[in-house]
């Protein structure tokens, strides 16, 4: 079945109509014309020069010739109100044209300033991540073997987590595990809150810088790449001090954003304290399900997002 003709197609089937109609009114003045001519000229043949003749002739050249060249003036009259009716359609085509190309431009400059968008945030985020890793390579911890840096500290900082979990589960093994090792890491933070406390407020406004960012339903799935690159800069020591400190009253916030973006995609059940655990978390933490949907991913919150995570200040 043929689909109905647009604006552009219609209005050129319009004009073309019309111009085909303004030829064959032209031809039909100039025929009309034309035979009055020749009727005139045989007509006039048929009378003398008297003064009955001349009076007669004059008659029958008001009925014939007058009446054919009357009626080819009437036809011109026809023409000019067809030329009028052209004009105005290639008016309107040249206004639709202007539509066109204004709306042409419209979708370039916006296309410009979602490039510049894309660039904009693509440099806030880059800055802010190496300003992450910049204060990860500051980061300084001594638990009594010698002072570590960088991403020795966070494994010195695991250790030392670890090893009093064991003690505690030696010591009381009914205990809840999960409450235990919450309870161990909240003290560690309280211990290391210098070192803890900036490091986990930059990652905390990295996620939700990309968080917030305001994206169409069908290019959703963006954020995945940036939280991709961050996840990807993350130490396995980091990622289960992540865990733990998610998992606090004060990480609340950082909790709903791990499950969201699948922070945890990477860390394998057997590299917790306990691999029972993982199921702490929505399965979305560790791997988030392909949609073009955000909102799909998000938990009921019980805590606003904007609270700062980790911090006992």
């Amino acid at each position: 079945m043929k689909s109905p003709p647009n604006e552009s197609e219609r209005l050129e089937q319009q004009i073309a109509g019309v111009e085909r109609t303004i030829i064959v009114v032209r031809y039909l003045a100039v025929a009309l014309v034309a035979a009055g001519l020749l009727v005139g000229l045989a007509g006039a043949r048929k009378f003398t020069a008297g003064p009955d003749d001349l009076s007669r002739m004059g008659s029958f050249l008001q009925g014939t010739t007058g009446a054919l060249w009357g009626l080819a003036g009437l036809v011109l009259v026809y023409v000019a109100f067809l030329g009028q009716q052209l004009q105005i359609l290639h008016q309107k085509e040249d206004l639709r044209l202007t539509r066109e190309a204004f709306k042409q431009q419209q979708a370039e400059m916006e296309l410009q300033t979602e490039e510049f968008e894309n660039q904009r945030f693509d440099t806030t985020f880059f800055a802010l991540l190496g300003a992450h890793q910049d204060l990860v390579k500051s980061s300084e911890i001594d638990t009594g073997r010698g002072p570590k840096a960088g991403a020795e500290a966070f494994n010195m900082l695991l250790a030392r987590i670890s090893e009093r979990y064991r003690e505690a589960r030696a010591r009381d093994a009914a205990a809840p595990s999960l409450e235990q090792a919450k309870k161990i890491y909240l003290e560690e933070f309280r211990n290391y809150e210098g070192m803890l406390g900036p490091y986990f407020h930059s990652l905390y406004h990295i996620l939700k810088f990309v968080d917030d960012r305001q994206l169409p339903v069908e290019r959703a799935d963006e954020r995945r790449r940036y939280t991709n690159f961050l996840r990807a800069r993350l130490s396995f020591s980091e990622l289960i001090i992540l865990f733990y400190g998610g998992l606090s009253e004060q990480g609340a916030g950082m909790r709903s954003l791990i499950e969201r973006h699948a922070l945890l995609k990477h860390l394998a059940p057997d590299r917790l304290l306990d691999p029972e655990h993982r199921a702490a978390y929505r399965p979305t933490a560790y791997a988030r399900p392909m949609s073009k949907n955000r909102d799909i991913d998000k938990p009921s919150r019980t805590a606003p997002i904007s609270s700062p995570p980790l911090s006992l200040s």
